[in-house]
């Protein structure tokens, strides 16, 4: 229970009514509010109420016992810690550790003496705060482990996310090349990815400054996200460029991925003023291959077909294929057809 009780009142049960006369006298005079139980479920329901938090109760009771009263506070659910005094006349060393394995806390023998009674009352007080402290001390470490979790998921996710666009960067995107990688070689799936680099964009930055060019990165991010499928990841590589990861494509499949993202670029209208339209970008895809030996590979096959993309007049979709050092095939925008071309080009191919 989450609201606080008193501390300051006793459950108290014994069937001898002098014996109960007694305890609830000097329990007045030490300062303590006595709750008289008349029978075990009545005083289960004091402490559910949480109207004590110190039990005293006989251990010989017609119906249900001591022992067994103990037995059944210590299996209430949901409850404060309840210090549990238990008043006896039976001394034996096996009773009585039956009586602490049950959760009994302490005994007062009969008659009790007022002294003693005080006595056991002020440990059963300092039981119950030093339990509430080591709560507030939990809750408090829970809170704090809580706020640590969330803030390492936080700095995680900054880690693996490019600040300007808000995708994931190339951190995460070589962490997923990766991934793919492996699960593509246990599973037999094909696995591709795309290299993409937007065409002419030093000139927009010369032109129109960082701020156009960093809005159209934006745009042509939210273009790529929206044009692939829920399961490829698209990343922000490095400056102008981007990276998409193709699970479970062929390079067939990401080479129609690749051309729709192409068409999406190109058909958006909605840029800064000042620029020049259409804006268009240059692809180079490529699919795992046998002789590759990681993701660098990929990559790096992936780069040389943009290098082709690029040369060969841009706003295009070129493939690497592993017919030859030097085969790709071109894609788009209007025709497929085999071609050769030099896997490194001199000049600018921005």
């Amino acid at each position: 229970m989450s609201r606080s009780k008193p501390l300051g009142r006793v459950a108290v049960i014994d069937d001898d009514p002098l014996a109960l006369e007694f305890l609830i006298l000097h329990l007045g005079a030490a300062g303590f509010e006595a709750m008289v139980a008349q029978d075990g479920p009545q005083l289960l329901d004091l402490l559910r109420d949480g109207k004590a938090r110190i039990v005293i109760a006989d251990w010989i009771m017609p119906r249900m016992d001591g022992l067994e009263l103990c037995k059944a506070v210590r299996s209430l659910k949901g409850l404060d810690y309840v210090y549990f005094i238990m008043l006896t006349i039976r001394h034996r060393r096996a009773l009585m550790l039956e009586a602490f394995e049950a959760g009994v806390d302490d005994f007062i023998s009969k008659p009790v003496h007022p002294g003693e009674l005080l006595a056991r009352l002020q440990v059963g007080t300092r039981m119950i705060r030093i339990q509430e402290r080591l709560k507030q001390d939990a809750r408090s470490v829970a809170r704090l482990n809580k706020e640590l979790t969330e803030a390492n998921r936080r700095f995680r996710q900054l880690s693996v996310t490019d600040d300007l666009t808000g995708l994931p960067n190339r951190r995460y995107a070589m962490m997923k090349l990766r991934e793919e990688w492996a699960l593509a070689r246990r599973s037999g799936q094909p696995f591709a990815c795309a290299l993409i680099d937007v065409d002419g964009f030093k000139r927009i930055n010369d032109k129109c400054g960082h701020a156009t060019g960093d809005a159209v990165l934006r745009q042509i991010g939210t273009n790529l996200a929206c044009a692939v499928r829920g399961g490829d990841a698209v990343c922000r590589f490095g400056g102008d460029e981007f990276l998409i990861v193709f699970r479970d494509h062929d390079v067939r499949a990401a080479m129609a991925g690749a051309e729709r993202c192409r068409c999406v670029v190109a058909s958006q209208t909605s840029w800064p003023e000042g620029l020049e339209t259409p804006i268009t970008i240059s692809t180079g895809v490529a699919q795992q291959e046998p002789g590759m030996s990681g993701p660098d590979d990929l990559v790096q096959s992936a780069d040389q077909a943009l290098y082709a993309a690029k040369h060969s007049g841009k706003n295009s979709v070129w493939v690497w294929e592993k017919n030859g050092p030097d085969s790709f095939v071109y894609a788009s925008p209007l025709q497929t057809v085999n071609l050769l071309v030099p896997a490194a080009v001199a000049g600018d191919a921005s």
